[in-house]
């Protein structure tokens, strides 16, 4: 058990070093590692949500003082991803999530090419409120099923506010985790009352996570955005993959 829970330390490292490149990425990686150590899905989602909370947190430092938060997204997106997390909480211990995870890794995976458009109207910048409409709208459904299913979604919501809030790359990762740590955390709580956090991996993953996700931002606030698009690019890929072919 001892050993596991250091493996569990490392997993959580290597996982958010990843998750900090690129915006998302560790579910697919620490998912499958809980379930592979005997956790049950529920375990392994509610389990992955404390070392989620030490993602946003090793994220959120590496941000500090860089000007990337788009702070008047922050408050919508906090109270959304709060009224996510309570509802999902209550669908957590009662579904399977093999289901959705076979189409969110084929949204992954169709989704790459447009990380790569070069249309003048989906580079960073205002939107119209049609725009606004429709990414307030994506970014219900996608924290929602973060909440629920939580691998690979990180990825799509930052597409999410690339795309429809016309937020750069590194904006889009900075503010995604600041207004998703507030989910993390209370998905965590919810969970851990109905007893499905296993607290050692729990502690281990989330010492992991902090320094992994703050050693993954450093890494892509000195590279630019054009580099987190490319690993961005390469983590839908074989997240799409894993999530589509892994039972």
């Amino acid at each position: 058990m001892d050993v596991l829970v250091l493996l569990t330390f490392f997993v959580g490292l290597a996982a958010s070093i990843l998750s900090g490149i690129s915006g998302g990425g560790a579910g697919f990686i620490i998912m499958p590692y809980y379930i592979f150590i005997g956790l049950s899905p529920a375990q392994a989602l509610a389990t992955a949500k404390m070392g989620g909370i030490g993602t946003s947190i090793g994220a959120i430092t590496a941000f500090k003082g860089e000007g990337l938060v788009r702070k008047k997204l922050i408050l919508p997106f906090m109270v959304i991803a709060v009224i996510c997390a309570v509802i999902a909480a209550w669908f957590v211990p009662k579904i399977d999530p093999v289901v959705f995870q076979k189409v969110i890794g084929c949204i992954l995976i169709v989704l790459i090419p447009t990380l790569f458009i070069n249309k003048a109207a989906l580079q960073p910048g205002e939107r119209s409120r049609h725009f606004i409409v429709l990414g307030y709208t994506s970014y219900v459904f996608f924290a929602f099923m973060s909440a629920l299913v939580g691998t690979g979604m990180g990825s799509l919501l930052v597409l999410v506010l690339m795309f429809l809030f016309g937020l750069t790359a590194l904006e889009a990762n900075a503010t995604k985790r600041v207004a998703q740590s507030v989910q993390s955390l209370i998905l965590f709580i919810l969970l851990l009352i109905q007893g499905l956090v296993v607290l050692a991996h729990g502690i281990a993953g989330i010492a992991g996570a902090i320094i992994g996700s703050h050693i993954g931002t450093k890494i892509a606030i000195k590279k630019g955005n054009k580099f987190v698009k490319m690993i961005l690019a390469i983590t839908m890929l074989v997240s799409g993959i894993i999530l589509i072919l892994v039972p």
